[in-house]
């Protein structure tokens, strides 16, 4: 069995790594990290769907539509008002679109009729019914004739599903009314009264009217083929209605009951081939408009979610087919999941051991705001707190937090002027610390807790007088000015952060007072300034973040700007060099925008920022998360009742801090690591060998508590990435299963990730 210091066991270990990354089938060509958007949403683009409104279950239900590339589906998804979920049925309705659906709350079933497939050559004229788990097919003797684009409602007083219109089978408009009272569907005469033959129009029930209402829809008349008109079916004949002010004529909008408000809401569709945005409420005084809308759609689906308000989900908006979700509440519309409007010079905050997130400030197009978002860890959208005190509008602010603590801490920016305040914050109020001494008014400095101080680090930014280079303490809430016999150059729009490991802060580029962009990198050990030099490093830079990444234990460094634009290239620090990182899916190059690791979600979250040219403010939220996730795995038994080999942290190229421990062992017994490339295992009595070819060991000797532990750093290389190890504990000690003085503990299978 060879033996190896444990001085040369790092080189050893790199070269093991490489040798696995060269063997595994699963190595990749590139490594990458991956962007995605913040949409918890699963809900894909979609169009001309079925939707309804589940009140038992309190599910939206969603059946079918055109995907994207204008394929029909048969899919079925609900929202519980939180996330999107698809669900699945052996049995379901065939893939379609134009069909249309409702929910039968006296049976407690969603009922889906007709609808069109294959380019709209196939018409259906099937009765489906979903329960909640399964669909169902209803078959009658006399139902009716297949169609699509007909109004379907629910009459709630008379539990009765009313239909009317549509297109048949030869596109030729009709004008007939059925009822579905879940045993039959029933044709109703309505004495040649009634609305005229028309497809793709508006209908919804009114409750406390007691009325089917319809509104406009293609007519297909000589010279008017789009109607304006509104009709109302009692359950027994139509009556016409007539205002005074009436939306314009169109076809493909949404009509829904709400009943906050006992009115009708009309919303888009589509007019002379423009897509209409228009908002229109039906109360008891008639018709009145909306200033404010969510743009233009059509095909869309309009349904009332109690807590929620007016849903609109989907549809077309003249240009792409839509996957959001929009609410109308209080007056005003939101798109879910709901988020902080664009803006630049933000900060965001990350507190407590779960991991909710806050954003605080920063400009927006409608100016400085003052406002507190919260994105809770099991959360799906962001939505905005109203503490009592809170601080003054600011932007180019800096802000930090006490790792796995409820508080953070804001410092100056600039609002109507340049400030100088302290504010504390604790995830639901603020708490004013400005007293004494303290930095002068500034904007553009940067802000860490520092881990080794174990306090608030502040440097440079701009004031008054200029460009700073001055390092400041906030212990408690009392500030001190540091004197570092060394220290970087004067700058503003620097990045600083903490690494964790080293228990250092790292200062990297800015611009200095003559607006030169920087590319030094800089550590403060709690005493000094040191620069550093690196093999290699970012291009100089200003307006970008740095962020540390806990759960992959290295320093995140995206975006920014130079001389010649923003910047969208990503590089990680693992405490001794730079790497330049590959991405998938990267956001739009941007500078001033914030970033923070989210621990609940796993990756790092950047929002907002801004583009100069054209100058345009960025809203939206981007998580960068591995694609290639580390992780350890057991491989089969080792010798019965033995001891055991327990991974700790993240196997991840440039992690520092993983290891592997050797448990329940005797003490002050010789405790060997073997790790090796796989092989098949070998069988010895009873117990298994899974790394006979021993090319890595380590010795220690077990402490008190039982164990040994094993640091087993990994190089920072991307070609590491996905590459595999085996690795086992030996441990000799007496009454041993093999010759009464070995034993082997199982092993355990290293998968090296991002």
């Amino acid at each position: 069995m060879p033996s190896l210091l444990r001085s040369s066991a790092p080189y050893v270990l790199r070269q093991l790594l490489f040798a696995a990354a060269a063997l595994s089938l699963s190595w990749p060509a590139e490594a990458q990290l991956s962007w995605s958007e913040l949409r918890t949403s699963a809900l894909p683009a979609v169009a001309g769907h079925a939707l309804a409104y589940d009140s038992a279950r309190q599910r939206l239900v969603l059946f079918g539509g055109n995907d994207s590339r204008g394929r029909e589906q048969d899919w079925t998804w609900e929202w519980d008002g939180r996330q999107w979920t698809q669900r699945f049925s052996v049995v379901r309705p065939s893939a379609r679109h134009r069909g249309r659906m409702v929910y039968d709350a006296a049976r407690g079933v969603v009922v889906l009729f007709g609808g069109a497939a294959q380019l709209n050559q196939l018409r259906f004229a099937d009765t489906w019914e979903w329960n909640g788990s399964t669909w169902t097919q209803r078959s009658f003797a006399n139902a009716p004739a297949p169609r699509m684009d007909h109004g379907l409602a629910y009459d709630s007083a008379r539990a009765r599903v009313v239909m009317h219109g549509g297109y048949d089978s030869s596109n030729a408009l009709l004008g007939d009314t059925w009822e579905y009272d879940g045993a039959s569907w029933i044709p109703r005469s309505t004495f040649g009264v009634g609305p005229a033959h028309r497809a793709v129009h508006a209908m919804t029930y009114d409750p406390v009217r007691q009325r089917t209402v319809i509104f406009g829809g293609h007519v297909g008349i000589a010279g008017a083929p789009l109607a304006n008109d509104l009709w109302e079916w009692s359950g027994t004949s139509w009556t016409a209605r007539s205002l005074p002010l009436s939306p314009s004529a169109r076809y493909e909008a949404e009509l829904c009951f709400d009943p906050a408000n006992n009115a009708l809401h009309l919303y888009g569709g589509e007019r002379h081939l423009q897509t209409l945005s228009d908002h229109w409420v039906l109360g008891a005084s008639g018709w009145s408009s909306r200033a404010t809308s969510i743009g233009p759609r059509l095909a869309h689906r309009m349904e009332f979610v109690p807590g929620q308000g007016v849903c609109v989900v989907g549809g077309f908006d003249g240009q792409r087919h839509r996957q959001d979700l929009a609410r109308y509440q209080s007056s005003a519309w939101s798109v879910w999941p709901r988020m902080p409007e664009a803006r630049r010079d933000a900060a965001l905050i990350r507190l407590a051991t779960r991991g909710d997130l806050f954003l605080f400030g920063g400009r927006t197009a409608a100016g400085l705001s003052d406002a507190t978002w919260a994105l809770g860890a099991y959360e799906q959208e962001w939505s905005e707190l109203v503490p009592s005190t809170r601080p003054p509008a600011r932007e180019r602010h800096a802000t930090a937090q006490i790792p796995n603590a409820n508080e953070a801490v804001i410092f100056g920016g600039r609002g109507t002027a340049l400030l100088a305040d302290t504010w504390q914050f604790d995830g639901g109020s603020y708490r004013n610390l400005t007293n004494g001494v303290a930095p002068s008014a500034r904007e553009g400095h940067a802000l860490v807790w520092h881990p080794r101080l174990r306090s608030f680090l502040l440097f440079g930014g701009r004031d008054a007088s200029g460009v700073l280079e001055d390092t400041w303490e906030l212990r408690a809430s009392t500030w001190t000015r540091l004197h570092p016999l060394t220290r970087p150059l004067a700058r503003e729009d620097h990045a600083l952060a903490s690494d964790e490991v080293s228990g250092q802060a790292v200062l990297f580029g800015g611009r200095d007072a003559a607006g030169r962009y920087l590319d030094d990198t800089w550590v403060f050990d709690g005493v000094d300034w040191l620069e550093l030099q690196p093999a290699q490093r970012p291009p100089a830079r200003s307006n970008h973040t740095l962020s540390w990444d806990e759960s992959r234990e290295r320093l995140v460094l995206y975006g920014g700007n130079d001389a010649n634009g923003e910047r969208a290239d990503l590089w990680e620090w693992n405490g001794a060099t730079w790497f330049p990182r590959v991405t998938q899916g990267a956001p739009v190059a941007r500078r001033n925008h914030a970033a923070i690791h989210d621990r609940a979600r796993g990756g790092l979250l950047v929002f907002g920022g801004e583009i100069a040219s054209p100058a345009e403010l960025l809203g939206g939220s981007h998580w960068l998360q591995p694609t290639v996730l580390g992780g350890t795995t057991t491989l089969g038994p080792g010798c019965v009742d033995r001891p055991e080999l327990l991974p700790f942290g993240a196997p991840c190229i440039g992690s520092r801090h993983f290891a592997v421990e050797v448990q329940r062992a005797q003490i002050g017994v010789p405790a060997f690591l073997v790790l090796d490339t796989s092989y098949a295992a070998v069988p010895i009595g009873a117990c298994t060998l899974f790394v006979p070819g021993f090319q890595l060991q380590l010795a220690a000797l077990t402490n008190a508590n039982r164990s040994a532990r094993f640091d087993l750093p990994i190089p920072f290389d991307p070609v590491l990435r996905g590459a595999q190890l085996d690795a086992q504990a030996l441990v000799l000690q007496s009454g041993g299963a093999l010759f009464g003085a070995i034993d082997l503990s199982r092993g355990l299978r290293i998968s090296i990730g991002e």
